[in-house]
């Protein structure tokens, strides 16, 4: 367990969400989200070779009736969550 409390405390769990403007179809809109949110959402455009406006404008046109910043983290969820699955971490070694 030990581990695990160890790895919890290495998240940085104490940051606040950061407010940020974004223009969504010629419309801004702010949206809060964690910095490790925020941080996924820039390599998920570098990913894309998309800009960071693009590709929350493609959530926000999926999103349906969700709220666009937890709609960002269910796709950033997923995102990886595929990776995991297409790269399974390998079992550990004694």
């Amino acid at each position: 367990m030990e581990d695990f409390n160890t790895w919890l405390f290495s998240l940085r769990l104490n940051q606040r969400p950061i407010k940020r403007s974004v223009t969504i179809a010629g419309h801004s809109t702010s949206i809060s989200l964690e910095p490790v949110f925020w941080d996924g959402l820039q390599a998920l455009a570098r990913e894309q070779n998309a800009s960071l406006a693009g590709v929350v404008a493609a959530i926000d046109r999926v999103r349906g009736e969700n709220g666009l910043p937890s709609a960002i983290r269910q796709v950033l969820f997923a995102r990886i969550s595929a990776q995991s699955t297409t790269h399974p971490a390998r079992p550990e070694t004694r």
